[in-house]
């Protein structure tokens, strides 16, 4: 885990939860997204990987990166919003636990890994004559 020294909240995300949505329909709960409150955090990007997806025969790059921020309910299964001054805003998907960081000041901070896929470009394939 990268030193969070001098690590200033200037950047705001907020929870998207999964929440039921009405009755069982055929074994299957239909969900709804919700939203949360927009807290103080800050995003702090890590190197890429690039995965081969097998399924589309095709590689994808995931970004990945942890999120720090002062406090936060989350479940394995939430995904954030995240508006960065510097990154852009996307939506991200928790990677991990969230980790609880103490430093000699005993102030504590939440270190969540996040990670998110990056779709490359639509490339429109031109036939030749």
């Amino acid at each position: 885990m990268a030193s969070l020294t001098g690590t200033v909240l200037a950047d705001r995300a907020r929870v998207i939860r999964k929440v039921a949505d009405g009755p069982r329909v055929e074994g299957r709960m239909a969900l709804l997204d919700t939203t949360g409150d927009w807290f103080a955090a800050r995003l702090i990007p890590a190197p890429s990987v690039e995965i081969e997806d097998e399924r589309h025969g095709r590689r994808r790059i995931v970004e990945t990166g942890s999120l720090v921020c002062a406090n936060a309910d989350l479940l394995t299964s939430d995904e954030l919003e995240v508006q960065s001054r510097t990154l852009g805003d996307a939506r991200w998907r928790i990677a991990g636990a969230p980790q609880i960081h103490r430093n000699r000041r005993a102030r504590n901070a939440v270190v969540v890994p996040v990670e998110r896929l990056v779709e490359p470009p639509a490339t429109e394939e031109v036939n030749p004559p």
